[in-house]
C-alpha cells in the first residue's frame, strides 16, 4: 500500500466523496454477510478510469472513475472489487505478478519448468499470468453478481457498469488481447448475462416447485 501511495499520490481531501464510497462499501459488506471483512478504500486524483485491489484488503478508485459512474454502477464495481478480495485466487495472482517481475520461467525440451532470474521478454510466464488474471476477472464478476443479489439489488447493475466501460474504452483485439489482464468486455457482458439468466430460471423453477401441491 505504501509503495502504491507513492505512485498514486496523496489521497483526495473530499470528505463527502470518501464518505459516499465508504457508505456503499459498508452497505455491501453488511447486507452480504461479510461485515467482519476489513476493507479500506483509497481515492486518488487521476483523469484515467481506474479501480483495482491490492494486498491488505485495499480498493483503489480514481476520481475519473467515481465521477463517471452512477450510484448503481459504482455499487456493481464495488462488488466486483470486493469479490477480488474474497476470491481465494487473488493473493496467488498478485504474488505471481510480483514473481514475474523478478523471475524467469521457461520450459525445457522435456517440458519441465525452469526458474531463473527475471527476463523482460519472458513470454511464457507472461502469457500464463495474463490468463490467470483474465480467469480471475470472470470469477470476480460471478462473485459480484452473487454479492449484489444478496444485498437485494438488481444484479444487472453489473451489466450497466460493464456496458459503460465498453463505451469508454477501446476493445482490445489481436496480439494485445493475449497479454491483457482483463478479458474482452463483450465477453464479460455475455458471461454475466448468461449467469443472470441461469439464476433467474433456477429461482423461477424453485418458486414453481414450492407452489406445487
Amino acid at each position: 500500500h505504501k509503495i502504491l501511495i507513492k505512485k498514486l499520490g496523496v489521497e483526495i481531501s473530499d470528505k463527502n466523496l470518501k464518505k459516499y464510497v465508504e457508505k456503499i462499501k459498508n452497505e455491501i459488506l453488511i447486507k452480504s454477510g461479510n461485515r467482519k471483512l476489513i476493507i479500506n478504500t483509497y481515492i486518488f486524483k487521476s483523469k484515467t478510469l481506474n479501480a483495482f485491489t491490492s494486498f491488505g484488503g485495499y480498493i483503489y478508485f480514481s476520481t475519473a472513475m467515481l465521477n463517471l459512474l452512477t450510484k448503481d454502477e459504482l455499487y456493481a464495481l464495488m462488488c466486483h472489487e470486493i469479490a477480488h478480495i474474497i476470491s481465494p485466487d487473488h493473493s496467488e495472482i498478485l504474488s505471481l505478478s510480483i514473481l514475474y517481475k523478478n523471475l524467469k520461467v521457461t520450459r525445457s525440451k522435456s517440458d519441465a519448468i525452469i526458474v531463473s532470474k527475471s527476463d523482460p521478454k519472458n513470454i511464457f510466464f507472461k502469457k500464463y499470468i495474463m490468463k490467470k488474471f483474465r480467469d480471475n476477472e470472470y470469477e470476480a464478476d460471478k462473485i459480484a453478481l452473487d454479492l449484489i443479489s444478496k444485498t437485494g439489488y438488481d444484479p444487472r447493475f453489473l451489466i450497466l457498469f460493464l456496458k459503460k466501460m465498453e463505451k469508454y474504452s477501446q476493445t482490445i483485439t489481436g496480439s494485445a488481447k493475449v497479454f491483457s489482464t482483463h478479458p474482452n468486455i463483450k465477453d464479460r457482458i455475455e458471461r454475466a448475462e448468461a449467469l443472470i439468466d441461469k439464476s433467474s430460471s433456477e429461482n423461477a423453477s424453485t418458486r414453481i416447485a414450492v407452489g406445487t401441491d
